[in-house]
């Protein structure tokens, strides 16, 4: 098994990484995340100004009532949204220090994909957290939270149930591309390939996931949903620390947020009978018992021996 800590912290690679320090590796994205919220801000004021889009269009403040017309614009930004914020300013922190700190642009490489046989337990280890991440969004529904921040939740969650209209091929293919395609490379590539990166220069890898999986979780600013998107955020993490190679994260994101949208595809046009958009799986305490046994079974399976990649 290729291991991150190996490839990060060896002496071979110490010259190059010490260029730059941790600190300023995270302000430079910091900078350049808020640059991209400011000129998503600037296009939205001038597709609100120009076009005469609506300010609920714009906020993404729709319900499952929109039209059509209005459901795609909504589409149209949060995927400027998600490019703006995420991805491209990873991409740019890479491009900028691409020769004083060549390792970042190394930690998340997609020209090495990994063995199926590490890729496949990466998989199983996604599939068997699922009752812990049910069972933790139950959890979650019980902690108080403040008004201003569940009207903020609720006004994303039924502007992510308008999305999930799909009435054709095109509207799926949209949201694949919304909900799995761009978070899988942007956000794997900026909560993971840099900010978990970063921190593991500077604390124990165990504590830069959860530190990395929590950021990960409260910038997507539904707090009702922050401990599951915790979990996930930490399973990601880990698989990825453990693989040494950045497929396994963005697949595993992919097929997180595709399978819902697939599922949910089907429902419509009536293949399976439920639906993700208006039903609550609640999941049985023993359930969730059995998922961490699973998880840990697995995840020492992927710990033992050399898995080379």
């Amino acid at each position: 098994m290729t291991d991150l800590k190996n490839i990060d912290f060896s002496e071979k690679n110490r010259s190059t990484e010490g260029r730059v320090r941790v600190r300023q590796v995270l302000s430079i994205t910091l900078l350049l995340c808020l640059a991209g919220i400011f000129l998503t801000l600037i296009l939205t004021k001038v597709l609100g100004t120009g076009l005469g889009w609506s300010e609920a269009v714009l906020t993404g403040a729709i319900d499952e009532n929109a039209t059509d017309a209005d459901i795609w614009k909504v589409r149209l930004m949060a995927g400027m949204n998600q490019a703006m914020v995420f991805l491209l300013p990873s991409l740019a922190v890479i491009y900028i220090l691409r020769h004083a700190a060549p390792h970042i642009a190394q930690q998340v490489s997609l020209r090495r994909f990994p063995p199926m046989h590490l890729l496949g337990w990466s998989i199983a280890l996604l599939a068997v957290c699922m009752p812990i991440v049910f069972y933790a969004y139950q959890i979650n529904k019980l902690v108080p939270i403040p008004e201003d921040l569940k009207m903020a939740s609720d006004q994303a969650n039924n502007a992510i149930k308008a999305l999930m209209k799909m009435p054709n091929i095109w509207a799926f293919l949209a949201n694949l591309t919304l909900i799995a395609v761009l978070p899988a490379l942007g956000e794997e590539l900026l909560f993971r390939g840099i900010i978990q990166n970063q921190l593991m220069r500077r604390m124990a890898p165990l504590s830069a996931i959860l530190l990395s999986g929590a950021i990960f979780s409260l910038l997507h600013f539904q707090m009702d949903g922050f401990l599951p998107r915790w979990i996930l955020g930490v399973v990601l993490g880990w698989a990825y620390w453990r693989t040494g190679n950045f497929w396994v994260p963005v697949v595993m994101h992919f097929l997180n947020n595709g399978v819902q949208v697939l599922a949910q595809f089907l429902y419509i046009q009536g293949i399976l009978s439920f639906n993700l958009a208006e039903n609550d799986l609640e999941v049985p305490w023993f359930a969730a018992i059995l998922s961490c046994i699973a998880v840990w079974g697995i995840a020492r399976t992927m710990s033992k021996g050399e898995l080379e990649t």
